[in-house]
């Protein structure tokens, strides 16, 4: 709830990958029947020359992209559970979240948990100690990456919103390697709601690491970001779900109505946050309890718990989970190469679906959606498997992006989507397309040339300050 493993919240801006940690909001929606999917066309027109046309997704497919269903099946049986008695930080009370906590997941702990209450301040401190990590080097790069991919205006300082904006977001959160879970406790001894239910869905983390065992790595290589993501989600997913349980069967109506009314809850998305370090935060929650609760309507918390066993190995599983059902993996791609000798790499990462889906959402630093949330998760599905290097050499910094398409959609369906994502990311360039079917696309501006090659697999992408230097990342002859 707001938590997660904390070191991912430095760690969520070092991987390009979805991440950590925030309240989540469900939807009962996300996508439409694919079949409903309209021909687009893309704004790369000039004149009336279409440069790219976009593809007819709607042919591929359905289980391909298929969305989560509604969550009303997920709502939890019985009737109401009495739970604590007032709101004050007693043994009585702990003991009776935790036994709330067991009934509704129906597993048992296997050792006593002792959370730890702490102040806002002294909390914030004790987040900044476990999440220390990541050299000014490592920020810097990370920086020009984003600013080129038109993710972060060039004079905000991702080491500092990392640090502080996000760190400001978490309210609780357990630790697996130390066995401890701590909450922020606004009122000393005293507990709100929103801190009860906290403590409710940071105990569901502890009782699931005794029971099941998180299926996390505590230092997994960068290439492995996106397959420790989709675990993030099935595990953020499952104490979500945990927590409408608790809130639908354990607190009364008074207390719902004081929790809808919390500051924390009400007050929305930081504005200073950037969407993409946002929704990184948010997709753990969001996605994760949509993926979780398929799994639940299909076979109960048993099936969540097999899950554990034989966890998601992408965020497209997540996002699409009869991808996870049938067993549909990524499909590896081979990185591109730096322009020549002296180039520094720096650390490398899957581009994932989640990733994608947080581009459509909202492409560039400016205002307002691109293609609304509906839309972009029918075009993330076109993922296949992804990865992204970057290198930096003086002051200079160039991208390497591949990309696979899945099998299931038509031949180079990702390419206009690509760049008309680039186009609206970077509204500056000017794009130039060539070939038969556009498959080789410039995209110019001052400061910064992006070439997109397409073929029938997918796509690979240089980004770097000068046409010579793509040029000598990228077979274009």
């Amino acid at each position: 709830m707001r938590s997660g493993w904390l070191v991912a919240v430095v760690i969520a801006a070092l991987l390009l990958v979805g991440s950590p940690w925030i309240v989540p909001t469900l939807t009962d929606a996300l996508v439409p029947d694919p079949s409903d999917a309209p021909i687009r066309r893309s704004p790369l027109v000039q004149g009336d020359e279409v440069l790219l046309p976009w593809m007819d997704l709607s042919g591929a497919p359905a289980w391909i992209s298929e969305p989560p269903g509604s969550i009303d099946g997920c709502f939890p049986p019985g009737g109401p559970v009495a739970g604590p008695e007032g709101s004050n930080v007693t043994p009585a009370f702990l003991n009776r979240v935790a036994a709330i906590v067991e009934e509704l997941r129906d597993l048992r702990f296997i050792d006593e948990v002792e959370p730890q209450f702490l102040e806002p301040d002294e909390f914030d401190e004790r987040i900044r100690s476990v999440g220390e990590g990541g050299s000014e080097d490592d920020f810097a790069a990370l920086q020009d990456v984003f600013a080129m991919l038109g993710l972060l205006e060039e004079s905000r300082d991702l080491k500092q919103i990392v640090e502080d904006d996000l760190t400001g977001q978490i309210i609780g959160f357990y630790l697996p390697a130390e066995k401890e879970l701590y909450v922020k406790a606004r009122e000393g001894g005293k507990l709100s709601p929103l801190e009860e239910v906290t403590l409710a869905h940071e105990l569901e983390h502890a009782l699931a690491d005794q029971v099941l065992g998180l299926p996390l790595e505590e230092a997994a290589p960068p290439m492995k970001g996106d397959e420790q993501a989709a675990m993030r989600a099935l595990i953020e997913g499952d104490a979500s779900l945990l927590t409408q349980h608790y809130l639908f069967r354990a607190f009364d109506i008074a207390e719902r109505s004081a929790l809808a009314g919390d500051p924390a809850v009400t007050a929305g998305e930081p504005d200073e946050i950037p969407h993409f370090l946002q929704r990184s935060l948010t997709f753990p929650y969001e996605e994760g309890v949509m993926f979780v609760c398929e799994l639940y309507r299909r076979g109960g918390w048993r099936a969540v718990d097999a899950a554990y066993l034989d966890p998601p190995v992408s965020t497209a599983q997540i996002m699409y989970p009869m991808r996870y059902l049938r067993n549909d993996e990524p499909i590896s791609v081979t990185p591109l190469e730096p322009p020549g000798k002296g180039w520094k790499r720096g650390r490398p990462g899957v581009l994932s679906a989640a990733d994608l889906l947080f581009l459509f959402e909202h492409p560039g630093t400016g205002s307002g959606e691109w293609r609304g949330r509906d839309d972009a998760f029918e075009l993330a599905a076109l993922w296949g498997g992804g990865r992204l290097d970057h290198w930096t050499k003086d002051e200079e910094t160039v991208i390497g992006i591949s990309l696979a398409q899945h099998q299931g959609y038509p031949i180079a369906a990702i390419c206009p989507v690509m760049t008309d994502w680039y186009a609206a990311a970077r509204p500056e360039s000017v794009i130039y397309a060539s070939g038969i079917q556009g498959e080789r696309v410039r995209a110019r501006e001052p400061g910064q040339v992006a070439l997109f090659l397409c073929d029938a697999a997918g796509m690979k992408i240089a980004i770097a300050p000068s046409e010579k230097l793509a040029l000598e990342m990228i077979e274009w002859d």
